[in-house]
Parts: structure tokens; C-alpha cells; sequence
């Protein structure tokens, strides 16, 4: 009994592992947007401080509930589908946990891998 088993899960394991590698699943990405002003509204969810070079920087990690992105001729709206963003804060405001904020910024995709074994943000975050 233990061998028939043992050989459903193996194939079943492949099965998802093959597909996986054929189909990925697709990141949320900011596309063409990436790079250009953004008005975000949401909820601070958790904050986190990174020091780096000397410079402790606040880091707010926002559930959005809205988000615009600015470009020159037109305003891409509602057609992002990220739901959660880091927001790296410069001006010194510590919003408390819970409240619910308006953030005006540059809008930018975590890097990419570009080298095989090299560490890749994007999947990461």
C-alpha cells in the first residue's frame, strides 16, 4: 500500500513542479508606470526601520485601498493590481499603526535578477 501511494504523490509533485516551470505566476508589477509620481491611500499595516550608511530610514508598509499614478498626458487609474505597497519615508512623519494615510512619491518596481542565482527582490517581496 505504502509504494502505490508513495508513487501518486511523487507524480503529483512532478505534475505541479512541470507546470509551475511552464507557467509562472505572473508578479504584480507597476509596468509602464513604474519610474513616475504616485498618489497612494491605505492603512499601515507595519513600520520598519533600516539603517544604512549612518541614515535610519522609515519604512511603512501600506493595504491600499487607492492609487493613482501621474504621467504627463493622462492618469493611469484602476489598472494596477497591487494591494500592498513599501513606502520608504524621507520627511521625518511617523503616521501611528492603523491610521489610514495619503502618500505622494515616485513609484518604483522592485529590481529584477538579472544573473541566475542572484538575489531577486521582486519574488522576494
Amino acid at each position: 500500500m505504502r509504494r502505490p501511494l508513495f508513487a501518486v504523490c511523487l507524480a503529483a509533485v512532478c505534475i505541479i513542479a512541470v507546470y509551475i516551470r511552464l507557467f509562472p505566476p505572473a508578479l504584480p508589477s507597476l509596468g509602464e508606470a513604474s519610474g513616475r509620481e504616485a498618489t497612494v491611500q491605505g492603512s499601515v499595516y507595519k513600520k520598519e526601520y533600516r539603517t544604512a550608511d549612518g541614515m535610519t530610514t522609515l519604512i511603512l508598509y501600506i493595504n491600499l485601498t487607492d492609487i493613482s499614478i501621474h504621467s504627463s498626458p493622462e492618469e493611469l487609474s484602476g489598472e494596477i493590481s497591487i494591494q500592498t505597497m513599501m513606502c520608504h519615508m524621507t520627511d521625518g512623519v511617523e503616521p501611528p499603526m492603523g491610521s489610514c494615510v495619503l502618500l505622494t512619491g515616485r513609484a518604483e518596481d522592485f529590481q529584477r535578477a538579472t544573473n541566475p542565482g542572484e538575489f531577486d527582490a521582486a519574488l522576494y517581496y
